[in-house]
């Protein structure tokens, strides 16, 4: 992997997107039957309430191993079986639609790989879960999603290496922000990886934002993503940023919580 323009996780940074998240989740709206304005996210506090990570490792120095790559991916949704049809995923059931998504990361993802999971992990029990988890190599880092809280008690025990709200990497001049839920009030230096629109019944359609890459699995071959593949996209919209040519759409839509 070329490293020499991606900066790694900074604290800092993270801080500051924290806060923005936080405020995107929160924003008023209201929808048509609502009586009175409400937050995008009803349950917001469950995310507040997600302590930064500890010990996050320094992405750069890993992936310099022989071999070491990132990959991104979201909303797998393993064990979900409302999901294949909301989705129209081409699997006849959860068994079918779990294996074809662990042998999709199998064949991309080795040991000294780090992959990042941008939410909505597994609908499966904890030890189903992680069952899963322990077949799939590499260091993997949790963006937590609105699926995988524990029945709005908390984060569901899943054996990531770290777990985040927020996560951020930095490409040439361009910052990304990992975010389950897409945000709308990012400075124009940012670039939001975000996941949780799905190919049916969240408006995907409407979503034309050039500011935005959606990461669902949904919408590449429910495989990974090998992160040039992002950095490639996030070239071009730094290209569109520099002549003017960029858009930011608001992204709204009923079905946040």
């Amino acid at each position: 992997m070329v490293t020499k323009d991606l900066k790694g996780f900074d604290e800092k940074l993270n801080s500051e997107l924290r806060a923005m998240y936080l405020q995107s989740i929160q924003r008023p709206v209201q929808y048509e039957g609502d009586k009175q304005p409400r937050p995008r996210v009803r349950h917001y506090k469950l995310w507040e309430e997600i302590p930064p990570e500890e010990n996050p490792i320094d992405i750069i120095s890993m992936v310099k191993n022989p071999g070491g790559q990132i990959h991104i991916w979201s909303d797998l949704h393993f064990g979900h079986n409302n999901i294949i049809k909301f989705s129209d995923r081409p699997y006849k059931d959860t068994i079918e639609m779990d294996e074809a998504l662990i042998q999709n990361y199998q064949n991309e993802v080795g040991p000294n790989d780090v992959s990042i999971w941008v939410g909505d992990v597994s609908f499966r029990g904890q030890s189903e879960t992680a069952k899963i988890l322990y077949r799939l190599p590499g260091y993997k880092i949790l963006v937590v999603g609105n699926h995988d809280f524990e029945k709005k008690k908390g984060v569901k025990k899943m054996p990531f290496d770290e777990v985040h709200i927020v996560y951020n990497l930095q490409v040439g001049n361009m910052k990304l922000a990992f975010t389950h839920y897409p945000m709308d009030n990012l400075p124009p230096d940012w670039v939001n990886i975000h996941g949780h629109v799905h190919v049916g019944g969240h408006h995907a359609d409407e979503i034309e934002s050039t500011t935005h890459i959606n990461v669902n699995c949904e919408f590449w071959d429910y495989k990974i993503i090998p992160f040039q593949t992002l950095i490639t996209k996030v070239g071009a919209i730094e290209d569109s940023i520099a002549v003017g040519k960029n858009k930011v759409s608001k992204i709204d839509y009923t079905e946040y919580d």
